[in-house]
């Protein structure tokens, strides 16, 4: 069995590829991925980079990748932390054994909700919706709370 640390570079550019797969807005982001570790995510077959001459570059995830994003999402859901000295957060995914920082994953799913939020909520507006009965819940990552366009804040009637 491997031991695969990720550090937190490593866990910005793995949540990186996937707010550009799910097409949250990149800037958030951006300037805190480093290159050498977004590099070595592509490398290690975590994340896939296509260069195309007109399109530019098309940054995503491989199935693996996207598999280790959801043990990790997952994990810390199930797993809830009361103090930063528990040690790291490992899951045994594909014969290696992955560990990171938990503050580090706690913060990037954190961001990761924010933006995904921003989005629905943009989005709700545009379409034209409005009120509690015409929201819902969101996809994945998932947010604990409910998008409710008009601010009522009424979280129950939220369906």
């Amino acid at each position: 069995m491997k031991r695969v640390e990720l550090s937190e570079h490593h866990l910005a550019a793995l949540f990186w590829l996937r707010s550009v797969e799910l097409k949250c807005p990149r800037w958030k982001l951006t300037k805190r991925v480093h290159e050498n570790a977004l590099r070595q995510v592509i490398r290690a077959g975590l994340g896939d980079h296509k260069h195309l001459r007109r399109v530019g570059d098309i940054y995503g995830l491989t199935p693996f990748g996207r598999g280790l994003f959801n043990e990790i999402v997952q994990y810390e859901e199930d797993n809830p932390r009361f103090s930063a000295n528990e040690g790291p957060s490992a899951v045994l995914y594909r014969d290696a054994l992955y560990s990171w920082s938990h503050l580090a994953a706690v913060r990037e799913i954190e961001d990761m909700r924010r933006m995904r939020l921003g989005k629905e909520i943009r989005t709700a507006k545009a379409s034209g919706r409005k009120g509690c009965a015409k929201t819902r819940l969101r996809a994945e990552p998932r947010p604990k709370v409910a998008v409710c366009v008009d601010d009522c804040r009424n979280s129950g009637a939220v369906r």
